[in-house]
């Protein structure tokens, strides 16, 4: 069982209107909140880790964890419509935004409570390499797309 959070942002950019219309380009930052967690689960009543097979009984509760960096780059472009688009009209308008955010090199974290063999060196070891492991298949996160939709109203 494990869980994706992506919340706990706030962002702050600078909008830039290079043509002086509907077109913009945003830059910033964010405090970024991404994380995912989870349990794992024994297939057969054991674990491979690191390329070596643990009992249940051994490994006892493996949790996993993936973080990021909490500060993160942003840019972007985007699109206003309605008044939003226009300066001088009040009313109802809309936006849409396209970026990345960069995260940094995603950070994994496995661990095992209450197994026998839970403060062994060699299932140590295997939790290591497990790690690296899942921090070489999921580095591509370091780099996060972004779409976002906005209401807006000027007043």
């Amino acid at each position: 069982m494990g869980c994706f959070e992506a919340g706990k942002k706030f962002l702050l950019y600078i909008d830039w209107f290079p043509m002086a219309g509907r077109f913009r380009v945003s830059v910033g930052g964010l405090l970024n909140g991404n994380e995912a967690r989870g349990t794992g689960k024994p297939t057969n009543g054991s674990y491979t880790i690191g390329g070596i097979t643990f009992t249940a009984a051994e490994v006892g509760t493996l949790d996993g964890k993936v973080d990021f960096n909490s500060a993160a780059p942003y840019v972007g472009v985007g699109w206003v419509f309605g008044a939003a688009a226009d300066r001088a009209r009040r009313g109802l308008g809309w936006s849409i935004d396209l970026g990345t955010m960069f995260e940094g090199t995603p950070k994994v974290t496995l661990t095992s409570t209450g197994g026998t063999q839970s403060n062994n060196p060699v299932l140590l070891d295997a939790l290591n390499t497990e790690e690296q492991n899942i921090q070489n298949d999921i580095d591509v996160l370091r780099i996060y797309p972004v779409v976002e939709f906005g209401l807006l109203y000027r007043f």
